[in-house]
């Protein structure tokens, strides 16, 4: 549409003044040049919404035999990456992972209520709590992880190490692009 618009109003124009055409001819080529990136912006844009579903639905496909969704194993993840007693404040959980507090409160209800974690005193602040692994939680944070890449292995088991090498490198460029406009 935006293309189209451009080229029809630079062809009014034109017909209706032939000697100022030449003089806008510059400007044609600037609005082709900004409805072209406009129009690969939005192409990126719903691709990587699109990718974005995709993954969602593979995270949650692939968590649905440890009764678990994607926000209950971010969880169980990062307390996992934090390492022996393999515990943080609510607070920490909530900021790393981009959650609201009462977000958060859903989601450690719901994983205590499966025993995954509990909720310990924090000892250097009687007044809160700390989250922490259950050794069970522990045990299903890391079966799922193991079924995680199972079937990531499964998904791209047809990628020649080519297309994996051209993925990464342009994911990595993509990213380093955002980024950089867009810092957490």
């Amino acid at each position: 549409i935006g293309l189209g618009s451009i080229f029809g109003n630079y062809l009014a124009g034109a017909l209706r003044n032939p000697s100022a055409a030449d003089g806008q001819f510059g400007r044609l080529i600037f609005g082709f040049a900004v409805t072209e990136a406009l129009g690969i912006f939005s192409l990126l844009i719903a691709l990587l919404a699109r990718l974005s579903v995709l993954i969602e639905a593979f995270e949650t496909d692939t968590l649905k035999p440890f009764d678990l969704m994607p926000t209950d194993y971010a969880v169980l993840a990062a307390l996992r990456r934090v390492g022996p007693p393999y515990e943080l404040a609510p607070s920490a959980l909530y900021t790393s992972l981009g959650r609201s507090s009462g977000g958060m409160t859903k989601i450690l209800r719901r994983l205590g209520t499966l025993g995954l974690v509990e909720r310990t005193p924090d000892p250097s602040d009687k007044r809160s709590n700390l989250v922490r692994l259950t050794p069970l939680g522990k045990e299903v944070e890391e079966r799922a992880f193991e079924a995680f890449l199972e079937r990531t292995h499964d998904l791209l088991r047809s990628a020649s190490p080519e297309d994996l090498g051209a993925i990464n490198e342009s994911v990595d460029r993509l990213l380093g692009i955002i980024e950089a406009n867009f810092r957490r």
